[in-house]
């Protein structure tokens, strides 16, 4: 009976061990500190023990890393000489070390015992990289009243190794965040762009210096494929040189191509990748370290495209000896002998009196400031011929950011300049041609506008009175037509005029607002004359009038437009429908006809660059082939769309749409 009584009192304490050692290990929210406190505080409630140390061993000095106590006797970062403590014990025989009663004990005369009274101790060795690191220990001040069993043993062998881990998982973390703080610190500052890559291109990390480079943040690149940003006539050669390789394991070093910057601008720079592989050698990533060489690309460029333009020369000053060194086109271009020695003075004096004084100040802010410049002045050659060259300087400094040299560039722009003046005499020229050109429209539209204006007031007095001079209908159809015929010449003279004023970039958008629908019914009216004549029916349909911001004359001679050139091409009989309709973002005017439609030809050329000839109407109507290519034009001024359907034989649909909020719109 009394061994099934101890059995289960074994079993029961086995579990309380594991249970025990399941709540200490599970308590990931806390700090490693707490952790640590925690397991000290409750191992030693199981044990019956007063104090439980963590500590570590360095030079025979026992220092304490962590400790429990009732009366918090210990304090983290106590150092006692090793040998006075049990664990010299323990670290000397590397294993558990139990001591239930040190008067009964071979210990009894050890330091500890004699110093601090210690009467109980257990302890084991901790680990750290496979190292002796220091001991987990739990001691007491009173002998124990049974001896320390295996499952206490175990339970401490548990627990060690838990802490040995744990030790070492704090550490690399530790030096991990420290390398990252370090790396911070190094991006940050870094004038390069640092990043990673997957081997796509795709931005896996991206060192804080983008912001001062590219303007974005990193997070906002992270996730994005370089390619995104590449200038596109680089990409061909961003593949075959450099991407191909880097997927070949191969370095690429100082690669030069353009990329954008966030506000769109294009900068160059030089590149070097480095792929990154795994234990089979498949690359997992690409390295890349980038600066930015734009200046230099630039100088680069102009030396190239100059000796295509024009004779281009180079200089070299050395403020230390202040010895001149020019190129042979240098001394070309001042008209001098190869070779001649000559000063920095003497090469002022070849500039033109008005001109010295600022090439003087470049030279004193370069070498004084280590400001740069470029600037294009006259000089006068040795042969006093008059010419204009671009002067650019640059510097070069020492290690303490003084000027020990200028160099730089002399180019010849005098063709150039010569191309310019003539350039600026023709656009005068065409300046005058223009404004002649303007008081010609302004002359023709008042002769003719105003004897047609005339005929039409006149027709309408007399279909007013034609009663009193004839009663058949036979008068007024004539006075009717002849009214008609005078209000389509005019309209058509207000097209031309209209086309005239854009095409020169007179016609100026005056911008209010007015109800859409009333515009239609005028336009209806107008022409409701040509449509009786030929028996055609205009239906207009509106779910809602809308009122819109535009140029009501410039809309108003659209739909006259379409309704005009639907009339034109329908039969006698036909229906010709207006449609209105609102959607969220636009607005929309539809002219659907029913007549003699469109072939493929005539629809590819019917906005097309090539000059349009308007075919006869079904009535023998004649046009001009103006009509719809200024509508084109008078719609994109509202930044609207105006396009077509149209089948041969089953009539066309023209559908105008105009955006409610239109650029144009926004005149502040």
């Amino acid at each position: 009976m009394l061994t099934t009584v101890s059995a289960n009192s074994d079993k029961k304490s086995q579990e309380n061990r594991f249970r025990l050692m399941n709540d200490i290990t599970s308590q990931a929210n806390m700090s490693t500190s707490q952790q640590f406190e925690r397991a000290l505080k409750l191992t030693c409630k199981i044990l019956d023990l007063d104090i439980g140390i963590i500590s570590h061993i360095e030079d025979q000095q026992y220092i304490i890393d962590y400790s429990w106590s009732e009366e918090n006797v210990l304090e983290e970062g106590q150092v006692f000489p090793l040998g006075e403590t049990y664990c010299s014990i323990t670290m000397a025989i590397n294993d558990v070390v139990a001591i239930d009663n040190i008067n009964r004990s071979l210990h009894k005369r050890h330091p500890c015992h004699q110093v601090f009274s210690m009467e109980s101790y257990i302890g084991i060795p901790l680990t750290k990289d496979e190292q002796l690191y220091g001991t987990l220990n739990f001691s007491s001040s009173e002998a124990q009243s049974e001896s320390f069993s295996e499952l206490d043993k175990g339970f401490l062998l548990m627990l060690g190794n838990w802490i040995s881990d744990t030790l070492e998982k704090k550490e690399m973390q530790e030096k991990l965040k420290e390398r990252e703080e370090l790396y911070e610190v190094v991006t940050v500052n870094e004038t390069d762009m640092v990043c990673l890559h997957d081997p796509d291109g795709t931005y896996r990390f991206v060192s804080p210096s983008v912001e001062k480079i590219l303007g974005y943040k990193p997070s906002e690149l992270v996730g994005r494929n370089a390619y995104e940003l590449f200038h596109p006539h680089d990409l061909q050669d961003i593949r075959t040189q450099s991407y191909q390789a880097s997927q070949q394991g191969k370095k690429v070093k100082n690669f030069e191509y353009r990329i954008c910057k966030k506000n769109g601008d294009y900068i160059w720079f030089e590149t070097s990748t480095n792929p990154i592989t795994d234990d089979r050698g498949k690359i997992i990533q690409l390295q890349t370290s980038s600066r930015e060489v734009t200046k230099r690309k630039k100088l680069e460029l102009l030396f190239k495209e100059s000796q295509h333009l024009s004779s281009t020369g180079g200089w070299q000053y050395d403020l230390e000896t202040e010895k001149l060194f020019w190129t042979e086109e240098t001394y070309q271009i001042h008209e001098l002998p190869i070779g001649e020695e000559i000063t920095i003075d003497q090469a002022i004096s070849y500039f033109h009196d008005s001109a010295q004084p600022k090439i003087r100040q470049g030279l004193r802010e370069a070498i004084d400031k280590g400001r740069e410049y470029d600037v294009e002045l006259p000089i006068v050659t040795a042969k006093g011929n008059r010419r204009w060259v671009r002067a650019i300087g640059k510097v070069q400094t020492n290690e303490k950011g003084e000027v020990y040299q200028l160099y730089g560039v002399f180019q010849d722009l005098t063709n150039r300049k010569r191309m310019e003046d003539e350039l600026r005499e023709r656009n005068q020229e065409l300046q005058e041609l223009h404004e002649t050109n303007s008081k010609i429209y302004s002359v023709i539209g008042h002769d003719l506008k105003t004897p047609l204006s005339s005929i039409v007031g006149f027709a309408d007095l007399l279909i007013s009175d034609a009663d009193k001079y004839d009663e058949s209908d036979e008068l007024k159809e004539s006075l009717e037509i002849i009214h008609q015929s005078s209000v389509n010449t005019a309209s058509l003279l207000e097209d031309l005029l209209d086309w005239a004023r854009f095409q020169g970039g007179d016609l100026s958008l005056s911008l209010k607002e007015f109800s859409i629908a009333t515009a239609i019914n005028q336009v209806i009216n107008l022409l409701r004359v040509s449509a009786n004549r030929k028996d055609v029916t205009i239906t207009f349909e509106a779910d809602k009038d809308i009122t819109v911001l535009g140029d009501r004359q410039v809309i108003t001679t659209v739909i006259r437009n379409l309704l005009s050139n639907a009339l034109k091409f329908s039969h006698r009989g036909d229906n010709v429908i207006i449609m209105l309709k609102s959607e969220e973002e636009y607005w929309q005017v539809n002219v659907k006809d029913e007549g003699e439609g469109m072939s493929k030809e005539v629809q590819t050329q019917l906005f097309g660059d090539e000059k349009y000839s308007s075919k006869t109407g079904t009535a023998g109507e004649q046009g001009t082939g103006v009509g719809l290519r200024l509508c084109k034009e008078l719609v994109e001024s509202h930044d609207g769309i105006l396009d077509f359907e149209s089948q041969l034989g089953e009539g066309t649909t023209f559908m105008l749409s105009i955006p409610f909020d239109s650029p144009v719109y926004n005149t502040d």
